[in-house]
């Protein structure tokens, strides 16, 4: 019963990502066009969010790798800042 919203609301929810989507693209293309600078950063966060979310058969366990990376570097990268602030 947790999907039945999603089930009964199918159509109405794919009409509002097909208006919204469009929005969107026109957004960032705009915003690409604006600031170039931003285009190498979106192209990069698309393909991390790609890579983790991709729907083959071993999905979850894709996206547990990139989360264990991803929660790693990060940690990482946090202490080594914090060390750099201690000096």
């Amino acid at each position: 019963m947790e999907f039945a919203a999603l089930k009964r609301d199918y159509f109405d929810i794919q009409a509002y990502f097909l208006l919204h989507g469009k929005q969107a693209l026109s957004t960032q293309q705009t915003l690409h066009e604006n600031k170039p600078g931003t285009k190498q950063c979106g192209d990069t966060v698309d393909e991390l969010l790609r890579k983790a979310f991709r729907t083959d058969i071993d999905f979850v366990a894709n996206y547990m790798k990139f989360q264990e990376a991803l929660t790693s570097d990060t940690d990482d990268t946090i202490m080594q800042a914090f060390d750099q602030y201690k000096m």
